[in-house]
């Protein structure tokens, strides 16, 4: 792969590897600096990039992967959560949204990535199952299991003392 084709076909993915990093390790700074670390690892890997059918989930799998990885040699997974937990707005509707940020917080680490990738990043399902090496019907299963668990964590916020 060329420089060109380079800045052209992978470049245009910065936002969306930036909003997943964003996602999985809850920090900005280092969201940002894993942004700068895939496209490393990417260019490295610029020579295998033209064999590759679907750039989009061979990228966003480097993303998660690293991130993972990134993750699990701080061994701080349950201290980032906790530390980065959103907390609730004064306005109705922006207070509803929080709610619904730490319900998917709150979900185990796969259906929390599943919803954050269909419903917040819009990836299709073949994408999805491509990147976490899963069956499409697995990821509809757990993508609407997540959902129910989400939709019945706010419902029972909302409910209380009623």
């Amino acid at each position: 792969m060329t420089r060109k084709a380079f800045i052209e076909e992978v470049l245009p993915f910065s936002k969306m590897i930036y909003r997943v990093s964003f996602r999985i390790l809850q920090d900005s700074e280092k969201a940002r600096d894993m942004v700068q670390n895939i496209f490393c690892k990417l260019w490295d890997k610029k020579d295998k990039l033209d064999a590759v059918q679907n750039k989009e989930a061979f990228i966003m799998q480097t993303t998660k992967n690293a991130c993972l990885d990134s993750l699990r040699t701080r061994k701080l997974t349950t201290e980032l959560e906790q530390h980065h937990r959103i907390t609730e707005p004064a306005y109705d509707t922006l207070e509803s949204a929080a709610l619904v940020r730490r319900a998917i917080a709150d979900l185990p680490e796969k259906q929390r990535l599943i919803i954050e990738l269909r419903d917040i990043e819009g990836m299709s399902f073949e994408s999805m199952a491509e990147m976490l090496d899963t069956p499409v019907n697995t990821l509809r299963v757990s993508l609407s299991i997540a959902r129910k668990k989400v939709r019945e964590a706010v419902r029972k916020i909302y409910s209380y003392g009623t």
